[in-house]
């Protein structure tokens, strides 16, 4: 389930973002992660897996699987949130609530279970059942 807030933050390295949005994918939809990772990018996926630097001929490729994991997290964003950078720190990564909706508490139901996965700090959300929410400040 995806949840508001930081998946990485305090980098903007190829080397750090690819594997924590890999991850956070693979978690989501690994059918698209492996896709991804196994198709064009096997060597940069390669060289991180094994913890070593990228060779400067690989830097264009790997800034652009950055941007292609990125892509593909936002768009598994539940409705009314982004994934991206925060608004107030270029370098936090994650999943957020989209500016123009600050007082919007997003629920996911799945399976007969209610989970509150943004909610803005002034209001508690209680879920009693699927059909029976009570929300206040």
């Amino acid at each position: 389930m995806i949840v508001e807030g930081t998946v990485i933050e305090a980098t903007l390295r190829p080397e750090d973002l690819v594997p924590a949005f890999f991850k956070e994918l693979f978690q989501i939809d690994r059918e698209r992660a492996e896709d991804i990772i196994h198709g064009d990018y096997f060597a940069i996926s390669h060289h991180i897996a094994a913890g070593r630097e990228l060779p400067v001929a690989l830097m264009a490729d790997a800034h652009e699987l950055v941007d292609i994991l990125a892509d593909a997290l936002d768009e598994l964003a539940p409705e009314g949130m982004y994934f991206g950078a925060h608004p107030g720190d270029g370098s936090d990564f994650g999943f957020w609530r989209l500016e123009d909706e600050p007082n919007k508490v997003l629920i996911h139901v799945e399976g007969g279970v209610a989970e509150v996965i943004s909610a803005p700090e002034n209001i508690t959300v209680e879920i009693v059942d699927i059909d029976n929410l009570a929300v206040g400040e």
